[in-house]
This record gives structure tokens, C-alpha cells and sequence, in this order.
């Protein structure tokens, strides 16, 4: 960890750990991590190493709070001993996954277990890659933003906005001519930028340039309070003649290729999830139609409105109903040898880019694809209300008793295929037979196999590992319709 002057002096000037860690992070985080390696702390270190030790471990609790803890409501609702106590845990190496996973919401997908992300691009042609990397200076960039070439869209912002001390500090880092990092622009479309990676700086920089926020304390100049038009002009030619570095991936790369260069270098501050990046790609009607699913008030009922909470941050609510209308709209296997549709190689990705891309070729403008939209709508959420009929808050989890008050994470394949097999059965069906669906649930998810029926107990297997293997995919389709059948006809 390197600190600026400031920040090094404070932490060498402090006399206890605390105190150091506060001088670093500020209080709300820096105290309980302070406290914590106060706990920890090796007296065997050396004392010429003693220094880059602690920073070493305070720069690894801040990578902690950054990737798990930073939107984790049951960690700030902790008191500050219970706090220190999972910062002590973690350096000496204990803190369980299951808490991470179970508590703290792993990986920042709420409660839903992770995507699975799989990326195939064998049998697509290194040549058909082509990215350029160009400088543009900020009046340029401010240019192509003003005639909306460059797409800002807040509906993409993370949920986490940068506070005015960290537009600052970028702001200075232009005027003194620090580098920033680059910027990654999805360009396939001549004449439109989507900004994949660093749109919250782009966003910081054309905000400034329009006067939208002022200045705070800044550790180089003293500028507090000044707005870009009140700012000395030789402040704002250095802003306007500032070189932004971009790498454009330009038309002609396949978009399963771009996705899986934009997965690459998604590595600087919160990472993107794979839904965002389909989003940030993929705009038009899918975007808009999948937001306007994921408000509905059947669906956040069916998950449970502090779990949508958490999956809305991140997309992870479109992403589940990407899942859905995908297969539904797709299949799940090919109808025949050339079908251009259904599932058949293991690149889930390219599957829900594909529903996408369906989805975009319909137009509210166009009254018969606009009827299609709404009876899509109304179908799924109708399937909503069927699925929380029968499972209540078990809706789309794993269960092996009705009992247990702990609820596992929300499982992917669950919610594609009890969603999809849902739609040819009346409301009167569900409510008829509803305790029958969920015992024979109950039983799937306790089955185990057995040397007379080595089938038993795959289910489990089918919606948790390997679970975009084609096979697996239809086969997890099939019991789900099984149970269904065999119950209601």
C-alpha cells in the first residue's frame, strides 16, 4: 500500500494502531480494522519491516471490507467488538466461507448463487479481433458527449456512487497529470461508445466539465469550492487538454468475443457482473423490458423484498430473469439438426446474449411486438404468483426440511426451470395440488442414489455443479416437468 504524504505522516505520527488505520481509512472503517490487528499483531516482525507488515495487513482488511463487507448489511448492523472479531478472524486466516457466502452475501450476488460464467470462443477467429488503443483529450471526449455518442447511462451507475472527496482526487489527479488507467469502449456500433470499464470516472469528468458538483478538499491544490467555470483558466486548459487513454474493441469482433475481453480486463475497483456487461452491450428493448420485470411486485415477492434488494445492485435480478426468458423464448434443446435455437454447447453466456439479441429485434413501437412484450409480462409474473403458491419463502432454494428457518442462496437452475414448467398449468391446478408439489420437492432434494436407480439423488448434482453443461440443462428440465406431470397431469 503507498500512501500519499498526507495520509503517511498522520500514520507515522499516531501512536496506536487505531489511530493509524484511521488516519488511512477514516473512522467507520479504520477503527475496527485497527483494533483488530492491535489483536493480531506479531511483536516477532523486525522492526525495519514492521512498517510495510502493517500496511500489508491493513491493505488486505480493506480489500476484505472492499469485496464483501462494503454492502453487507448484517456486518454494519454488527456492534464495533463484533466487527473487529471477523477482521481478527480473517487475518488469522478463519473466517469461513460459509459465513461469507451465507452472511455476507459472497461476491456481492446477494442471495443467489453464483452465475457460472463459462466462455467459449474456440471456434471463433483470433482475426476477427480488432481493438485500437487511441488518446483523446477531455474537450474531445466532452465533444462526442454532448452529441450523445458516448452512452452515460445512469440506469448502468453502480448502486455505491463515489463520494465528493473521491471526484476530487480525480479531478486533481488531471490537473497535476497523474495517469489515470484506461478506459475500455464496446465501439461495435459505428457512432456509439458503451463504456465497459470506467464509466464511473468518465461520468466524474464530463460532471465537472458541466458545472455538477464543486470541488472538496484536495491534498496537492487548494481548490475547495471552485467548479470547473470558476476554476483559473490555466486549471481548466490542463482538464481540457488532459489524454484519456481508450481501447475500443471495434466493429467486427463477435460480441461473444468482446464479452469475454470485457470479463478479462474487469479487473479495477468493483468488478462488473456478467449481467452488467451483457447490459452495457446489449441495449435496447432487453434492457428495458428485463428492468421493468424485475420491478414487479410478484417477483420481488417470489425472492423476497430484502433479497431483491441485494440482487438489484449488481443485475442479478435481470440476470435470473434473462435465464427464464431465454430458455423460454429458445428452448432448451435443438427441434432439429440445424435449429439456429436451444441450448447445445456449454457457453451459457453466448445462449443469454442470443435471448437478448431476441429480444431486441421486438419494438414497443410496433403494436403486435408490444403485445407480445405484455403477454410475455403477464406470463411471467402469473408464474411468480404459482411458484410463491406452492414454495413460500423456499421459492426457488434448495430445502431438505420444511423446518429450517436458514434459507440457502437462490438457485439459478431452480428458478429457469420451475418458471418455465409453471407456464402450462392453470392457477386452479397449483392451488389444488400445491402441498403434493412441495413434499414431492421436499423428496428430489432428499433423494440419494442407489445401486438399483444410479439416477436418484443426481438432481442435486444437475442444479449445482456443472450446471450449463448441455446435458445437465436437460436433464434438470425434464424431472422438474416430470414432478409436475405426474402430480397434475
Amino acid at each position: 500500500m503507498i500512501l500519499s504524504p498526507a495520509k503517511n505522516d498522520k500514520f507515522d505520527k499516531s501512536n496506536s494502531f487505531e489511530e493509524k488505520a484511521k488516519a488511512i481509512f477514516g473512522k467507520e472503517i479504520g477503527a475496527p480494522i485497527g483494533l483488530a490487528y492491535e489483536k493480531y499483531h506479531n511483536v516477532n516482525v523486525k522492526k525495519h519491516f514492521l512498517k510495510d507488515f502493517i500496511l500489508y495487513k491493513f491493505s488486505q482488511c480493506k480489500e476484505l471490507y472492499d469485496k464483501y463487507l462494503a454492502n453487507c448489511d448484517i456486518f454494519k448492523e454488527k456492534e464495533l467488538n463484533d466487527q473487529i472479531s471477523v477482521y481478527y478472524d480473517f487475518l488469522l486466516e478463519r473466517t469461513p466461507d460459509t459465513w461469507l457466502q451465507e452472511e455476507c452475501s459472497y461476491n456481492d450476488n446477494g442471495d443467489v448463487e453464483d452465475e457460472n460464467v463459462e466462455i467459449d470462443n474456440k471456434e471463433y477467429n483470433i482475426n476477427d479481433i480488432d481493438i485500437m488503443a487511441q488518446n483523446f483529450t477531455v474537450q474531445a471526449i466532452k465533444k462526442k458527449y454532448t452529441y450523445e455518442e458516448i452512452d452515460l447511462n445512469p440506469d448502468f451507475q453502480r448502486s455505491k456512487i463515489w463520494t465528493l472527496k473521491q471526484k476530487s482526487l480525480l479531478i486533481e489527479s488531471l490537473l497535476i497529470n497523474i495517469p489515470i488507467p484506461a478506459f475500455y469502449i464496446d465501439a461495435r456500433i459505428f457512432g456509439k461508445w458503451n463504456v465497459i470499464d470506467g464509466l464511473q470516472r468518465l461520468s466524474t469528468i464530463m460532471d465537472f466539465t458541466e458545472d455538477e458538483f464543486k470541488l472538496t478538499k484536495t491534498e496537492y491544490l487548494d481548490l475547495s469550492g471552485k467548479t470547473f467555470s470558476t476554476l483559473d483558466r490555466k486549471y481548466q486548459r490542463r482538464i481540457e487538454d488532459y489524454e484519456l487513454s481508450f481501447n475500443l474493441v471495434k466493429p467486427g469482433t463477435p460480441v461473444e468475443i468482446a464479452f469475454n475481453i470485457f470479463t478479462r480486463i474487469n479487473t479495477l475497483g468493483t468488478p462488473l457482473s456478467a449481467q452488467e456487461i451483457r447490459h452495457a452491450m446489449n441495449m435496447g428493448t432487453a434492457t428495458t423490458f428485463l428492468m421493468d420485470l424485475s420491478q414487479t411486485q410478484e417477483f420481488i415477492k417470489a425472492i423476497t423484498e430484502e433479497n431483491h434488494k441485494s440482487l438489484s445492485k449488481r443485475m442479478n435480478d435481470r440476470a435470473l430473469i434473462l435465464r427464464y426468458l431465454s430458455f423460454a423464448m429458445l428452448g432448451y434443446e435443438k427441434k432439429y439438426e440445424n435449429d439456429k435455437d436451444g441450448y447445445s454447447k456449454n457457453d451459457m453466456n453466448a445462449f443469454l446474449i442470443k435471448g437478448m439479441k431476441a429480444l431486441n429485434e421486438l419494438s414497443y413501437d410496433k403494436d403486435e411486438d408490444k403485445e407480445k412484450l405484455d403477454a410475455i409480462k403477464t406470463e411471467f409474473t402469473e408464474n411468480m404468483q404459482k411458484a410463491y403458491t406452492i414454495f413460500g419463502d423456499k421459492c426457488f432454494r434448495k430445502f431438505f426440511t420444511l423446518r429450517n428457518k436458514k434459507k440457502s442462496p437462490i438457485n439459478i437452475p431452480l428458478f429457469e426451470t420451475i418458471t418455465g414448467t409453471l407456464s402450462v398449468y392453470s392457477f386452479d391446478d397449483i392451488n389444488r395440488h400445491k402441498e403434493e408439489i412441495l413434499m414431492a420437492f421436499l423428496d428430489l432434494f432428499n433423494e440419494r442414489d442407489t445401486n438399483e436407480n444410479i439416477e436418484n439423488g443426481k438432481f442435486i448434482d444437475w442444479i449445482t455443479t456443472a450446471t450449463n453443461n448441455p446435458d445437465n440443462v436437460k436433464k434438470r428440465f425434464e424431472k422438474v416437468q416430470e414432478i409436475f406431470k405426474s402430480i397434475i397431469g
